[in-house]
């Protein structure tokens, strides 16, 4: 296995950079997300495993972004798996789960193209269990804004579920 496992990785105000064979089990990123693309022409290839931050030991904790893009970043997704952070457990004493975060997130303006073998999936982090009557939402596996434009091919996609076993509603 020639993987590397990293914490996190950001690239900004960069030009024509390719990261390949990285592995990130979801812990403690100092970044916005665990990868965080910013105005940036990045590729990510053959990663196998991209994870977002788990909502941590604090009640009610929303987990974290596993891929930003934003500010005009061309990014091209090949051969990996990604994951958003799941949000923590709530609690008996009113305190809902926390909500699961997007395994991608794509903002302003940029562009992404992701592609696969048929093997990979992108999956939204899951909502934190809530033992009460509480409710957390599960993540978007890909979530776009601010005229940002995706192509996929080759992957799947499937939301994170919430404590109620739903899938985020795809508004």
């Amino acid at each position: 296995d020639q993987s590397r496992n990293l914490r996190g990785l950001e690239g900004s105000d960069s030009v024509d950079v390719r990261v390949s064979g990285i592995n990130t089990g979801g812990d403690s990123s100092p970044f916005p997300a665990t990868v965080s693309i910013i105005a940036s022409e990045v590729e990510l290839v053959g990663c196998e495993r991209i994870m977002g931050e788990f909502g941590g030991a604090t009640v009610g904790s929303d987990g974290r972004t596993a891929v930003l893009i934003d500010d005009e970043s061309r990014v091209r997704i090949s051969l990996t798996n990604i994951e958003g952070g799941s949000g923590s457990e709530g609690d008996f004493w009113g305190t809902d789960g926390g909500d699961g975060a997007p395994a991608v997130h794509v903002r302003g303006g940029s562009e992404l193209t992701i592609t696969g073998d048929g093997t990979q999936v992108i999956e939204g982090g899951w909502g934190g269990a809530s033992p009460g009557n509480g409710h957390s939402v599960g993540g978007y596996a890909l979530l776009v804004e601010e005229s940002s434009q995706v192509r996929i091919s080759g992957v799947t996609l499937e939301g994170g579920w919430g404590s109620h076993h739903e899938a985020p509603d795809l508004d």
